[in-house]
C-alpha cells in the first residue's frame, strides 16, 4: 500500500512543478517548469535548434535528452505497472543519466535551477523508486 501512496504523492508532485518557478535567468526573471519542458522538447526540432547541432554538439545534444526527459519518464509510469521489469530498470537508468543533461543546458543557457526543477526532479525519483521505498520499508516495518 505504501508504494502506492509514494507513487501518487510523487507523480501529484511532478505535475506540480510545472506550475512552479524552475529557473532563474538573471535578476529576478524566473521561467516555470511547463515552459522549459516546452522549449526543451520543441526547440531541438526547429530550424535554430537544428543550427545548433552544428555549432555546438554537446549543447544540442544536452538540449534534446532534457526535452526527452519527460515523455521517458511518463513511458517509466506506466512500466512500473507491467511484469516488464527488466525494460523499465533499463529505461530508469537512463532517465537517472539524463539528469546531467539538464544541469549541461543550464550552464549553456546561463540560468539557475530553483525550487520547481528541485521538486521536479524529487519527485521524478521518488515515482521511479517508490516500489522499491514502499517494499523496503514494509518490510522493515513487519520485522
Amino acid at each position: 500500500m505504501l508504494k502506492y501512496i509514494l507513487f501518487v504523492a510523487g507523480f501529484m508532485a511532478f505535475v506540480t512543478a510545472f506550475s512552479l518557478p524552475s529557473i532563474k535567468t538573471g535578476g529576478t526573471d524566473y521561467v516555470r517548469g511547463f515552459w522549459c519542458a516546452w522549449v526543451a522538447f520543441r526547440y531541438p526540432w526547429d530550424h535554430d535548434g537544428l543550427s545548433m547541432l552544428h555549432d555546438n554538439s554537446l549543447r544540442y545534444f544536452a538540449l534534446l535528452l532534457s526535452g526527452w526527459i519527460n515523455p521517458l519518464f511518463l513511458v517509466v509510469c506506466v512500466l512500473l505497472w507491467t511484469k516488464l521489469r527488466r525494460l523499465t530498470s533499463v529505461l530508469i537508468v537512463l532517465l537517472v543519466l539524463m539528469f546531467p543533461c539538464c544541469w549541461a543546458v543550464f550552464h549553456y543557457e546561463n540560468v539557475a535551477p530553483v525550487v520547481g526543477y528541485y521538486v521536479w526532479a524529487a519527485s521524478m525519483l521518488l515515482v521511479v523508486f517508490s516500489r522499491t521505498i514502499g517494499d523496503t520499508m514494509t518490510r522493515s516495518a513487519a520485522k
